[in-house]
């Protein structure tokens, strides 16, 4: 119902609910009051809307009863040919929806570029739906991820609406003009994403000429596809007016003044979206008055104005101009094509050259925003986006203007599919835009909780949002509660309420929450107050971690102030904690927070008897402070330094270095009760002893240590002294933590300027971060790619700066391994033998070494080195992989009797070989022909995964051998083992690597009959992944034999199965497909296999792992699919890489200066060649001379 101002009345939406009010901006109403969260999408929308709408009397009445009858279509679906008065008539309803009806749109404009495709459609809807929700837009959403959270937040508005007696509408106008479908093979439409089956009761309202036809992407039974959803608009007959007189206008423009011709130009080859002062700069007028009247003369009907966003609000929002219509936007281009349009493009270019070259400063044009880049894009300019997605500097420009690297990621994401659809990928092109994409993925990693918190107290706020949503995780989460409190304590209740109501994790959202109850309270409104404090409760409760709720329920008693009462409540139910005999271990803790809590409510003395009472010195120290902060804060500065001084007496229990936390917060407690002298001096003490300590700590330890000293002194009021110490800290996320933390006490003394410089310098600091672990990851896979290269000096020299022992040893293995496979076995070997014995890492890389000789034929050098392994797995695989050479024929009795000895070694090793090592040796056994020995080493597997693939292996050397009987029993046996695995993670691997290991051997006869005859396809088989498993193998077999037709019907048939199975847990079971496919001669089928792979990286090293089996143009192809999706686990598996993309990684790494000179191009040695008779004698030979067993 309407009020008596005829607008729709306010709709109660406490809990979770928004509304659009009147034709303005969208917002969103909780508890009773509004709060300024906002979508200026409506004002473009009004920049559309004709000043009256004339003659739409009955399609308006049709629309208002669509979207308010009960029940009925979902869908309605306006067509029309072009100058129909479509965007007209949906724009003016937009503007004034039916009573009842909140709506949310987007207008697919074509010629603007920046709204014209499903990127664009994603982010104003969600910014839309957002604002009606109360809620902030979710932060870090991929390419996987933005459809499904518009998806959700569609199905959330919608229910909220139903909830209060609503509807949801949303209305999407202009579906031919959508770009998207038009990008490439992999572009998706936005038609493809409205939801086929609207939530609660919503509404879709689209608009369309009468061609094209729906795009492909769009399933076949989506409502947009039945002819009930269509609807013919008849022509206004004001649109035709305004068309033919607009035609007339472009014709005239197009051989008018120089200005005139300059501006239609400029505005067609730029897609719209220049303002007045950009085509000033862009003609070189020097009369601007020109520009500006000829625009106004026409405008409305040639150009349109539409309204811009300014950085810092839509308060007072600018104007750019573009051609009216999409017709007028083509005739233009086609009118233009050739010479003129390709100047105008130059012009455009240069004009942004000019931008970037002078560092994207203040005065950048809001066009290089957006426009630009997705003009480039839809004109197919590669080299040109990938220049301007790769500038540091427009990375920086993009963060101060938006507040965050969102815009910059989403130009690298488009870059990279514009590279991925050439002909011939770039490969170093990718690299660069994967690696760019890592480290602004990465900058905000470091970056210090107090920095937001900062900006905060700046007056920054929205520089702080932005920076708090950009972190990962509980990171985020923190921060935003960290913002949402200062602005509470700056009097912003409304604004820091809507921070805190967009947390969703329950302790931070309580603690932000909570200070907005406190703001409230101080502000006299203690209804509101109340309301708020029981929302904080309801987050607290829901906690789970019975620590982490009493540390929440402490801070809420702090925050309560002078409300005694609430204060005494949140102590009883910490006390109801600590009492819990259930409670888990860590009484101490929650003892701490007690003591907090009734300090909060004014019991000082039982505060501090519990307190005292704490066993643990350092969190007794740590209670202690905090009370001596609590007491101060009231005055009682005399018994605040006492619990300071027994603080103090606490903190010097804590044994060695670990006393200086604790001593910090003893610091700041003397600060607070006055002591300033005693806070210098035991600051000092603990900087000495933390560094005079430090050599029996980690530098990393010390170093955070030190940060949070830093921290303590500036607090406690020097300043100078902090920063100093904040400066002097080598490590540089541990100098950006101290560093902020100085900022915020240097900014809440009164000093802004060096406040903001100090921040500045810490949020720098941060980003120039590089994650150590990561780091590691990247040189140790670049080391092992170099070598399988070629360039074993230079792979060498990466690998010498790791500083993990594990990973040096590995990337050193992989080296010798490499160069072993070259042929240069003596530097292998020596280069194993340098590995550092770090759980057998240099035993485990001489057995590779080992196996890389025999692979080649050295039997005698492999039988030397393996002579040199002292740790007992590596010497048994070893030898297991000499005793199973390949070779199927020649005398069985030397290599049964190397497989005896190698089964009775088994006994003697003992702990030292694990079941993962017994499975290898199993296998390895099997492919010497030993079915009697393998069968016994699996039976002595207990692991019910492991124990499977052991039988399939038995299995199938049983079934080499001819005994096809025995074959079929040990794998019904394998099957049933599978089956009974508990987990169905496990279960799912374990039958992976089965289809793997019965697809090793290309025998139909023997394949068939282990999988129990042709009857395996009608047997029910239990599990769907054993059925796919079962028709996997089958089909291989088929197309083994060359009945391809069959192998594609069961093919097909798979994917069926697939489909229909539960995604998750089935990436291994893909990849193993994905292999076996690649294996047998089928190509296409691996890709496709491996491209229903959801998990990144799994997808990537398949992808990679199929480059490694294809034709040089192919490998190219599949290599760049899998740098898009996961460099780093794509460079690990690779075997080989071109040097120039070596030479970029290893700069991004800084160790392409450690490669002195090409690798040399002498043929490694020859190689005799070995049978398998005169190998297994000269195991033999080894082993009787050495006296040794396995």
């Amino acid at each position: 119902m309407d009020s008596r101002d005829g607008r729709p009345r306010p709709i109660d939406a406490r809990g979770a609910s928004g509304v659009q009010i009147g034709n303005g901006l969208q917002i969103n109403i909780l508890g009773g009051e509004s709060l300024p969260a906002r979508s200026a999408y409506l004002y473009q929308v009004r920049s559309i809307a004709p000043e009256r709408l004339l003659g739409r009397e009955a399609e308006l009445a049709e629309l208002t009863d669509f979207c308010t009858r009960p029940g009925g279509s979902a869908y309605r679906w306006w067509r029309a040919k072009a100058w129909a008065g479509k965007s007209a008539l949906l724009s003016w309803f937009v503007l004034h929806p039916p009573a009842g009806v909140h709506v949310v749109s987007f207008f697919v404009t074509a010629r603007f570029a920046g709204q014209s495709d499903r990127e664009a459609f994603i982010d104003v809807v969600m910014e839309q739906l957002a604002a009606l929700l109360g809620r902030r837009v979710p932060a870090h959403l991929t390419d996987a991820t933005r459809a499904a959270h518009l998806l959700a937040l569609l199905d959330s508005a919608a229910t909220a609406c139903r909830e209060q007696g609503s509807r949801l509408v949303l209305v999407v106008d202009g579906l031919d003009e959508d770009l998207g479908v038009t990008t490439g093979p992999d572009a998706y439409s936005i038609a493809a994403l409205l939801p086929a089956r609207p939530p609660a009761g919503m509404r879709v309202i689209v608009a369309g000429r009468l061609a094209p036809p729906l795009p492909g992407d769009v399933p076949g039974h989506h409502p947009l596809r039945e002819s009930d959803a269509v609807r013919l608009l008849e022509p206004s007959p004001d649109a035709e007016v305004i068309r033919d007189a607009a035609k007339r206008e472009l014709k005239r423009l197009l051989i008018g003044t120089p200005t005139e011709q300059d501006l239609l130009g400029l505005l067609a080859a730029a897609g719209g979206g220049l303002s007045v002062q950009d085509l000033v700069e862009l003609t070189g007028t020097r009369d601007p008055w020109m520009i500006t009247e000829t625009l106004d003369t026409v405008s409305g009907r040639t150009f349109q104005q539409r309204p811009v966003l300014g950085r810092r609000g839509v308060e007072r929002p600018g104007h750019v101009y573009l051609l009216a219509h999409e017709d007028l936007q083509e005739e233009a281009l086609s009118f233009l094509a050739g010479d003129r349009l390709a100047d105008y493009r130059r012009r455009l270019h240069g004009w942004v050259d000019g931008h970037r070259s002078r560092g994207w400063g203040a005065d950048t044009p809001g066009y290089l925003l957006a426009g630009y880049f997705r003009s480039l894009r839809a004109e197919g300019d590669t080299p040109r986006m990938l220049s301007l997605a790769l500038d540091p500097g427009r990375h920086a420009w993009l963060l101060d203007t938006t507040g965050g690297d969102a815009a910059a990621l989403a130009e690298l994401t488009a870059t990279r599919d514009a590279v991925l659809g050439a002909a011939g990928p770039n490969l170093p092109g990718l690299a660069k835009v994967a690696l760019c994409r890592m480290r602004l993925s990465e900058r905000n990693a470091s970056l210090p909780l107090d920095v937001p918190v900062v900006w905060v107290l700046l007056g920054r706020v929205d520089r702080a949002r932005a920076l708090a949503e950009s972190m990962r995780g509980a990171s985020s989460a923190r921060a935003l509660a960290g913002v949402a409190r200062e602005t509470a304590a700056a009097g912003e209740r409304e604004l820091s309420e809507s921070i805190a109501r967009s947390i969703t994790e329950p302790d931070e959202r309580a603690r932000a929450l909570s200070a907005v109850a406190a703001a409230a309270a101080r502000d006299g409104d203690v209804h509101r107050a109340a309301e708020l404090a029981d929302a904080a409760d309801r987050a607290a409760e829901r906690i789970d971690n019975v620590f982490i709720r009493a540390s929440c329920w402490a801070l809420m008693a702090t925050d309560a102030g002078g409300d005694r009462r609430r204060a005494a409540a949140l102590a009883r139910a910490i006390r109801a904690l600590a009492d819990d005999p259930q409670a888990p271990t860590g009484r101490s803790w929650l003892e701490a927070d007690l003591a907090a809590a009734l300090a909060s409510a004014g019991e000082h003395a039982e505060a501090l008897a519990v307190a005292r009472a704490i066993d643990d010195p350092e969190r007794r120290a740590r209670a202690l402070s905090a009370l001596a902060r609590t007491v101060a804060r009231s005055g009682d500065l005399t018994s605040a330094y006492r619990a300071a001084a027994e603080a103090e007496t606490a903190a010097r229990a804590v044994s060695g270095v670990w006393l200086q936390l604790p001593m910090a917060m003893v610091i700041e407690a003397m600060a607070a009760a006055g002591a300033s002298d005693r806070a210098d001096e035991l600051s000092r003490e603990a900087v000495d002893g933390l560094v005079g300590g430090s050599g029996s700590r980690p530098a990393l330890q010390v170093n955070g240590d030190l940060a949070v000293l830093a921290g303590a002194v500036a607090r406690a009021g020097d300043h100078d002294r902090a920063e100093a110490l904040a400066r002097d800290n080598p490590d540089a996320a541990s100098r950006a933590r101290a560093l902020a933390a100085v900022a915020e006490a240097v900014v809440r003394s009164g000093d802004h300027s060096r406040g903001h410089d100090l921040v500045s310098e810490a949020q720098d600091v941060a980003r120039a971060v590089r994650s150590p672990v990561h780091h590691q990851v990247e040189l140790a896979a670049l080391a092992g790619v170099v070598a399988r290269s070629g360039d074993i000096d230079w792979a060498l020299a990466i690998a010498g700066t790791l500083h993990d022992p594990a990973r040096a040893g590995a990337a050193q293995g992989a080296v010798a391994r490499a160069a072993a496979n070259a042929g240069h076995w003596d530097r292998a070997e020596t280069i194993a033998h340098s590995v550092e014995e770090v759980s057998g890492g240099r035993d485990a890389a001489l057995a590779l070494v080992a196996r890389a000789a025999l692979d080649a034929g050295g039997v005698e050098r492999a039988v030397e080195i393996i002579a040199t392994i002292e740790t007992t797995r590596p010497r048994i695989l070893a030898l297991a992989a000499l005793a199973g050479a390949s070779e199927a024929s020649g005398n069985r009795d030397d290599a049964v009797k190397v497989m005896d000895w190698l089964v009775a070694g088994m006994a003697e090793a003992g702990d030292e070989l694990d079941e993962s090592s017994v499975l290898a040796l199993a296998e390895a056994v099997a492919d010497a022909g030993g079915v009697d020995q393998c069968e016994r080493v699996a039976r002595m597997i207990q692991d019910f995964a492991l124990r499977a693939r052991a039988l399939a292996a038995v299995a199938r050397a049983a079934a080499r051998g001819g005994h096809l009987g025995r074959a079929t029993a040990l794998v019904d046996e394998a099957e049933a083992t599978a089956r009974g695995i508990g987990g169905p993670h496990d279960r799912k691997r374990t039958l992976a690597s089965l289809i793997e290991t019965i697809n090793g051997t290309a025998n139909q006869e023997q394949a068939v009959v282990v999988l129990g005859g042709e009857t395996a396809l009608a047997r029910p088989v239990e599990g769907t992944s054993v059925r796919i498993r079962t028709l996997a193998v089958v089909s291989e077999v088929i197309a083994w034999t060359g009945d391809h037709a069959r192998a594609a019907a069961l093919a097909a048939e798979i994917e069926e199965a697939l489909a229909a199975a539960s995604s998750h847990g089935n990436e291994e079971l893909l990849a193993a497909l994905a292999r076996a496919a690649a294996g047998t001669g089928h190509p296409e089928r691996a890709e496709k296999l491996a491209d229903r792979i959801t998990h990144p990286e799994i997808r990537s090293r398949i992808l990679a792992h199929l480059a490694g089996t294809a034709g040089p143009g192919a490998a190219q192809r599949l290599t760049a699919r899998a740098f898009a999706i996961d460099l780093w686990t794509a460079v690990e598996e690779l075997e080989q890489l071109d040097l120039d993309v070596q030479l970029l990684l290893a700069e991004d790494l800084a160790v392409a200066g450690l490669r002195t000179s090409p690798p040399g191009a002498g043929a490694p040695p020859p190689v005799k060649p070995t049978s398998r008779r005169r190998r297994l004698r000269a195991i033999l030979h080894w082993l009787r001379r050495s006296s040794r067993r396995p």
